[in-house]
C-alpha cells in the first residue's frame, strides 16, 4: 500500500458529530501526516457552510472539483478535521490540491 499524503482523498466512515457510534460513508482530504501511521482529514460534503464552518466550497465542475472527482457542489469542513489511521484510508477518490488553503483555515 501507498502511504497517503496531504491532498489524497478517500471515502470512509465519518461518524456523526452527535453520535459517534453511526457514521456515514464520506470522502474526506488528508491535510497533514501526524506520525505514526496517524492523519488529520477534513470531511467533504455537499452543503454549503460558508460562513459557518471554516473550509473552501468547491464546484464540482471546477478544475480542483474535477479531479477530486466530485459528483456534486461540495465543501470541504476543516473545523470537522479528524484524526484517522492510515490502515483505514483504503478507498481512494481523488486529489485535492488546496492542502496550504485548507490548512491555514484551521482554528
Amino acid at each position: 500500500m501507498i502511504k497517503p499524503q496531504p491532498g489524497d482523498m478517500f471515502r470512509i466512515p465519518v461518524p456523526f458529530r452527535d453520535d459517534f457510534f453511526q457514521s456515514k460513508l464520506r470522502p474526506v482530504v488528508v491535510l497533514k501526516d501526524l506520525g505514526n501511521g496517524m492523519f488529520l482529514v477534513a470531511p467533504v460534503t455537499g452543503t454549503n457552510l460558508t460562513g459557518l464552518q471554516s473550509g473552501l466550497w468547491i464546484s464540482k465542475n471546477s478544475p480542483e472539483g474535477k479531479s477530486m472527482n466530485l459528483t456534486k457542489d461540495s465543501f470541504i469542513i476543516v473545523d470537522a478535521k479528524y484524526k484517522w489511521p492510515s490502515y483505514a484510508l483504503i478507498d481512494y477518490w481523488g486529489r485535492c490540491n488546496l492542502v496550504e488553503e485548507l490548512l491555514s483555515k484551521l482554528k
